[in-house]
């Protein structure tokens, strides 16, 4: 078969009257399409010339990758990252848990018994609040004395200088867009696990500012206890 026919090139695109060459597959002969309309999608035409193609970039070299090309590649979703018109399982079981844990956050946030349940997460909120403030106050040319969160009152941050506008509106603007970025990246598996890490290093230090740092060393000692047992008296197990 001729060097013409095994290869296709990337000055072919342009042309009135590229040849496609699909590669043979098993006990099949070669496929050719011949295209007269250069505003018509190729990858339209070489989908239904066969589902496995392989494409040369310029003519005399070797195959360098293969495509895959399907005809519902346009319209169906991904099974992993799925899309806006067929969500995956993850994304759907993702908007069935944003209503729950809005109805849960504000019953338990406003009654006495289960706002110590919520103490964690309030903290973290008020200390993304203050970020965004003290970011604001850096970035206009402000200097900041002090961080402070209370759990009565919440954050408070002592600043001079700067845009008081743009430092007093960043800490509400700012959490939000940081919260609607959270529920975003929880549709992606690698969005996700970026975000997971920035919310720990938020988490950080909201266990040192929060008080909850003297629970964390408790339940690791106790951790430690229990393996120290567990490892002396594994015979008797």
């Amino acid at each position: 078969m001729h060097a013409a026919s095994r290869y296709v090139s990337s000055s072919n695109f342009v042309d009135n009257h590229s040849t496609f060459a699909a590669k043979p597959a098993a006990h099949s002969k070669t496929t050719h399409i011949q295209s007269h309309d250069p505003c018509r999608n190729r990858i339209d035409m070489l989908s239904t010339a066969a589902p496995s193609m392989q494409i040369a970039t310029a003519p005399g070299e070797p195959f360098s990758s293969s495509v895959f090309f399907s005809p519902r590649s346009s319209t169906s979703a991904h099974p992993l990252y799925g899309s806006i018109r067929h969500p995956n399982d993850s994304q759907i079981t993702t908007m069935w848990a944003l209503p729950i844990c809005f109805a849960v956050i504000l019953i338990a946030g406003n009654l006495k018994g289960l706002a110590i349940l919520m103490y964690p997460f309030k903290m973290w909120a008020n200390l993304t609040h203050e970020m965004f403030h003290v970011m604001a106050a850096i970035l206009s040319g402000g200097t900041v004395h002090s961080i402070a969160i209370d759990p009565e009152r919440g954050a408070i941050s002592g600043m001079t200088g700067g845009n008081p506008v743009l430092t007093l509106a960043a800490g509400y603007f700012g959490s939000t867009l940081f919260g609607a970025a959270l529920i975003f990246c929880s549709f992606d598996i690698r969005a996700s696990k970026i975000a997971y890490l920035a919310t720990v290093a938020i988490w950080i230090p909201v266990a040192w500012f929060g008080l909850t740092w003297c629970v964390v060393r408790a339940v690791m000692h106790a951790s430690a206890w229990l393996w120290q047992w567990a490892a002396s008296n594994r015979r008797c197990l």
